[in-house]
């Protein structure tokens, strides 16, 4: 997880006083941690709106083909008028309950698209 980053010599980190990292602890290391820490709460903050999107009573869903590196995906879309969450995955069932989830209880807006 996260990238080994170098910082030039006289860095001064812009987070010290909210990053609780030790002192001591070389420039490196800091980065490297608040790289890992920020792509945490990043994923954390995902899975908080897939869970409001989940419980919500009203959803909208649609996805729409896109290029990722040469490859044909599709770009999801789950949301409704207070949040939205993206998804780049591809066109299965397992791209879309991951949006919605396998309890999904309200009314789905969708564009009815036949498969195939």
């Amino acid at each position: 997880m996260g990238r080994r980053t170098e910082a030039p010599d006289n860095f001064a980190c812009p987070y010290r006083l909210n990053c609780p990292h030790p002192e001591g602890m070389p420039t490196p290391c800091v980065l490297e941690n608040y790289e890992e820490a920020t792509e945490l709460r990043e994923q954390l903050h995902i899975m908080e709106l897939r869970v409001k999107l989940q419980s919500s009573p009203v959803a909208h869903a649609d996805e729409t083909s896109w290029r990722d590196d040469g490859r044909g995906r599709y770009l999801w879309y789950g949301g409704n008028k207070a949040l939205a969450v993206f998804q780049i995955a591809d066109r299965s069932a397992d791209s879309a309950l991951w949006l919605l989830g396998h309890n999904f209880a309200g009314t789905l807006v969708s564009d009815a698209y036949p498969p195939g």
